[in-house]
Formats: C-alpha cells, sequence, structure tokens
C-alpha cells in the first residue's frame, strides 16, 4: 500500500495527482449541486412514487391494498 500511495504522490508523468484531484473537486460540486437543489425534486418523486406504488395508509395501517 504504501508503495502506491508513495508512486501517487511522488510519481512523475501520468498526471495522477491532477487526475485525483479533478475527481475530488468534481465530487465536491456535484455534492453541493444535488444539496442545494435536491429539495425541488422531491415533489416529482412523490408524485411518480404515487404513481407506481398506490398504497393508502389509515391510522398506521395500510388499507390499501387489501392483500
Amino acid at each position: 500500500m504504501q508503495k502506491i500511495l508513495n508512486y501517487i504522490l511522488k510519481g512523475q508523468g501520468l498526471g495522477v495527482k491532477f487526475l485525483i484531484l479533478l475527481a475530488v473537486v468534481m465530487s465536491l460540486v456535484v455534492a453541493v449541486v444535488v444539496k442545494v437543489k435536491g429539495n425541488d425534486f422531491v415533489p416529482y418523486a412523490q408524485q411518480v412514487a404515487d404513481q407506481m406504488l398506490p398504497i393508502k395508509v389509515e391510522n398506521g395501517m395500510v388499507v390499501k391494498p387489501h392483500n
């Protein structure tokens, strides 16, 4: 494992450090976008779930479907 870490940190020529940095930056950007815009997709996801899963709950008991 130490050889791999040394290659990544001290290696020359392939730009592995830049690829790792790019992957970290892009994952942070995607995480921030999902965190900010995620609440906007909840109503849409709820509509899709209501169409696919017609379940009715009353008093903590599933009423529909009967079986």
